[in-house]
This record gives structure tokens, sequence and C-alpha cells, in this order.
């Protein structure tokens, strides 16, 4: 009896001894799966930071040049950057909305929107473990629109009167010539010849360029001009001709009651409001300083508006319009520009209204910026694909 005793007892041991091996084995297992498990997370989402890093890299090389050219992308507009026990990041620029300007060494130059395509690679491209991709989309302010509205462009008081509108323009919101206040009416606010004249009306975010105030500042001191401290009021008896650059630090007005100005090749910088009063006729020339190749604006605010506030004498859309004659830009950049009849070239702003005749003619030529306005780098969409 006791050796079969005995007998059960070392069966019962073994049994326990292969109970106890399988529970450590699957413990190991489980261990392992864990630590495979939280490895890949890990490599994921260390890929995903060099992704939304490569993205920033992509974003700073647009800042300083908003371009894809081979100088900084290569012919092939990729950049792989490595970081050694870290992983590689691989980046292409590329600008899809503007096929025309794409294959050449300046790729992409003049587009105003460019995609970054940023793929975050652990431990290398050529052998990844793990890869994330982001896409960012960057949009940039430009001169290109004979209008640019960066929140709204309403031209309803153009209704029954001429108006012709040549170039492309673009704004997030319209209020067309139509009898209800709704927004966006495709056909009757905006669409194909709405407003009338040749050229894209897009409805969609505007990314608004920037004003170098300091420049213009400079200019006026330095260069040809004159700085005027506080309000300024200009009117038929001052000398507006070949002035270069008056910068008013502070509000402008442009009095046209008591007679016609005439500014020929004269600019206009005002660090408050532009105000043009009076039935009389203002006829603005852009100046043009040959030696640096810049066309500077005829009116030009950073945050104040620009407003029209009557109507010029005539008695036809004609006269009126030409008793308002801008062949330079009028820019404000947080600001309204109200408008009542032009003959212009380009305006830019915030909320854009126009009233009565209109007539504008997108000129490259006197809109020409480089050097004292410059585009400022929006972010419109970062995404994981």
């Amino acid at each position: 009896m006791i050796k079969n005793k005995n007998g059960f007892s070392l069966i019962i041991v073994i049994f326990a001894m292969m109970l106890l091996a399988v529970l450590g084995w699957s413990l190991a297992v489980l261990q392992s799966s864990d630590f495979e498990s939280s490895a890949r997370l890990v490599n994921s989402e260390s890929a995903l930071y060099l992704a939304e890093a490569g993205g920033q890299w992509g974003l700073k090389q647009l800042i300083d040049s908003f371009e894809c050219s081979d100088s900084v992308w290569g012919s092939l507009q990729t950049v792989i950057h490595s970081f050694p026990n870290l992983g590689q990041y691989e980046v292409n620029c590329d600008c899809p909305t503007c096929p025309g300007l794409q294959g050449n060494p300046q790729y992409c130059n003049g587009c105003s929107e460019i995609v970054i395509t940023s793929t975050g690679y652990i431990p290398s491209q050529s052998s990844p473990r793990a890869l994330r991709k982001v896409e960012v989309t960057i949009s940039q302010g430009l001169f290109s629109n004979v209008v640019s509205g960066g929140t709204l462009f309403n031209w309803h008081n153009t209704g029954g009167h001429y108006v012709d509108i040549d170039g492309d323009l673009q704004s997030p919101n319209f209020e067309g010539d139509d009898a209800d206040s709704f927004l966006n009416e495709e056909g009757q606010d905006y669409g194909p010849n709405l407003p009338a004249g040749d050229g894209t009306r897009t409805r969609g975010p505007t990314s608004m360029p920037a004003i170098d105030m300091s420049y213009f500042e400079d200019y006026a001191a330095n260069v040809k001009g004159q700085v005027f401290n506080g309000n300024r009021t200009f009117d038929h008896k001052d000398n507006l001709n070949n002035k270069g650059v008056y910068y008013v630090r502070g509000r402008v007005t442009l009095d046209v009651s008591g007679g016609d100005i005439n500014a020929n090749h004269t600019t206009i910088i005002s660090e408050g409001d532009i105000r043009i009063q009076g039935a009389g006729a203002l006829n603005m020339k852009a100046y043009v300083d040959s030696s640096a190749h810049e066309t500077l604006p005829n009116l030009a605010t950073e945050n104040g508006d620009i407003i029209f506030f009557d109507d010029p004498a005539g008695a036809t859309d004609n006269q009126k319009r030409d008793a308002r004659k801008f062949d330079g830009l009028i820019f404000t950049r947080t600001g309204d520009v109200i408008i009542r009849y032009i003959n212009g070239v380009a305006v830019m702003g915030l909320n854009i209204e126009l009233w009565g005749s209109i007539e504008l003619e997108y000129n490259p030529r006197y809109v020409d910026t480089q050097g004292f306005i410059r585009g400022t780098i929006e972010v419109m969409d970062w995404k994981e694909q």
C-alpha cells in the first residue's frame, strides 16, 4: 500500500510540474505578444511624429520661398531626412491645382496653393516596420485676383448699372444682384460671368497678403515722399503729383467736395481709415520706382477701412466711373472697402461692397508688389492620410 501511495504522489508531482510549465509558457507567450503589440504601437506613434516633423520642415521651406524649387526639393520635389536610431521622413512638395506650373526649376512658383505630403518611416524607408503619412495644404496670399474678399464680396447694390470685372475674383461669401438676403446662391450671387466680366469667380477661402507698413514709412522718410503725424486731409489745393509715398500716421481724407484731385505717381498709405468724400473727381496713377522695379499701390492700409462716401457727379455711368480712376491697387488687410463707382485695376479687403457702376480690369504690371507687400502662409488643411 505504501508503494502505491508513493507512485500516486509521483504522478501528482509530475502533473503539477507539467501544469506549471504550461502556465509559464502561456505567460511568456502573453508577455511576448503584449511586448510586440506595444512595440508596434510605439513604432506607429514614432512614425507619425516623424511625419508631423516632416510636415513642419516643409512648411518652413515654403515660408522662406513659396515654391517647390529644384534648389530646395530636388528635381523630384522630394526630400528624405534620416535620424540615427529613430527613423526617416520623406517630404514631397506639389501643386496639383496648378498643373501648368509644374515641371520647371521653379516648380509651382506663382501657385496660390501647395500640398506637402510627409511620410514617417520606422526604422527606414527601405525596410519599414511602421509608416504614417500626413498631408498639409497651404495657401499663400497672392495678388493674382482683380478682387479678393477675405470674408464677403457684396455687389448687390450695383443692380441696374453697368458692371464689368475682368480678372479672377475670389471670396468665401458672395452677395449678388438678387432680391433676397441669402448668401452664396449660385446663379444669383456668383457663377460664371457673375458678376459680369472675364475670369473665374471662386467661392472659397481667401488668404490675404500682409502689408509691410514699416517699408512704406521708411520709403516715405528716406527715399521719396513725406511722413505726416496725425490725421490728414488732402483737397484740390494740394499738389499730389509725383510725390512718391505719403505715409500718414492717422486717418486720411481725400476731400473732392471743393474741386478735383489728381494724384499722379503718388501713393497714399494710412495707419487708419482712408475716406473719399465729395462729388468731385479723383484720379490716381500708381507710383513706379523704376530703380527698384516696384509698382506701389494707389491706396493702402493695414487695419483701416477704405470708404467712398459720396457718388461722383456725372450724368451717365461712364462719366461717374471716369470720375473715380485708379490704375493701381486699393488694399486693406483687415478693413472694409466700400466703393461707389470706379474705373480701376484691383481691390483687396476683408469685406468688399460695391455700389453703382463698376469697371475693374486686372493688370499685373500695376499690381507688382514684390519687395514691399509679402504673401502670407496659411495652413488650409492638415490631415493624416
